[in-house]
């Protein structure tokens, strides 16, 4: 096994790494970002990419996993909020969802880049992940139904991607919002978050009033 390389004796370096990957993706495509680039914001040298990493892509694949943790973390809290509460939980899950993507905005070009691409680490680990979330929210779905909350005629699965699609599709590069010169951050507008709320309500809700 090869040893550290000599340099910074920082036992969260491999933190400070992650987080500078992070913060260079903001300004450069995942593409275009090199192993130095990433360790001199760092304050240290490439060699400790290759050290904690494997490399930029083992980099980058340990920052996809990251994100995904912050999402399930989401994810968990917006099912306890379910399980524990009857209450129309419609916008605090827009809002959950909505502060867990926007946490990881960096990320999302790269992830959604990485998405068409096949038999990659990083494109086998998004599509694990993929699913595991769509299921989760699903399942959240199916309990407010039981609750009486949402309706018993709807489908689940096609509510699910509904939700999904409304809540996150602004983040996607090619989205018509980003030609415009609109940022991820458009998405926590009160104004965003108002309209989606009340599309999924108007579907979704067993018993809604007209506004």
């Amino acid at each position: 096994m090869r040893g550290r390389p000599h340099g910074c004796p920082d036992r969260n370096l491999s933190d400070s790494l992650l987080m500078a990957a992070e913060s260079q993706l903001r300004d450069k495509s995942h593409l275009d970002l090199t192993s130095r680039e990433i360790a001199e914001a760092a304050g240290t040298h490439a060699g400790m990419v290759n050290y904690y990493f494997q490399g930029k892509d083992g980099l980058l694949l340990a920052l996809l996993k990251k994100s995904a943790k912050d999402l399930d973390q989401h994810l968990a809290a917006m099912e306890a909020d379910i399980d524990t509460n009857d209450d129309d939980p419609t916008e605090r899950i827009v809002r959950g969802l909505i502060d867990a993507y926007y946490q990881n905005s960096a990320v999302i070009p790269f992830f959604y880049i990485e998405m068409f691409r096949t038999g990659t680490p990083v494109s086998n680990f998004y599509s694990q992940q993929r699913a595991f979330n769509s299921v989760r929210l699903e399942g959240m779905i199916r309990k407010l139904m039981a609750k009486g909350i949402y309706r018993s005629d709807i489908d689940a699965v096609a509510a699910t991607w509904m939700l999904l699609v409304l809540v996150i599709g602004p983040s996607m590069p090619i989205c018509p919002m980003h030609q415009q010169g609109d940022t991820i951050g458009s998405l926590r507008t009160e104004v965003w978050i108002e309209n989606v709320v009340r599309m999924l309500r108007k579907d979704l809700l067993a018993n809604v009033a007209d506004d």
